[in-house]
């Protein structure tokens, strides 16, 4: 997959209204990615997915970094190490 396959990142959450129950996911430029629509019961799962849509091109990105350090390319491990933490914080919106 090449980056002109997907929107480029950053993606960033946008949080349900009440009278709707959606989030919705859009780049930096507002650019429409995904909707996430949830019940009242299902309001934390709902949430959680659409953080997880939301981190997908910071975990990309984290992950090339880390397979190419896993390849033995010569790269500073604490740099990588500090984006994949906050790639999975994002993630599990923590960030």
């Amino acid at each position: 997959m090449t980056q002109d396959q997907y929107t480029p990142g950053p993606w960033v959450l946008f949080r349900a209204n009440k009278c709707t129950e959606q989030e919705t996911v859009r780049n930096k430029k507002g650019v429409f990615i995904a909707r996430v629509e949830s019940s009242t019961e299902d309001d934390l799962v709902g949430n959680a997915n659409a953080q997880l849509i939301a981190a997908a091109p910071d975990l990309l990105e984290a992950l090339e970094l880390a397979d190419a350090l896993l390849s033995g390319a010569n790269m500073n491990k604490n740099v990588v190490e500090k984006k994949v933490k906050s790639a999975l914080k994002k993630a599990r919106g923590e960030s």
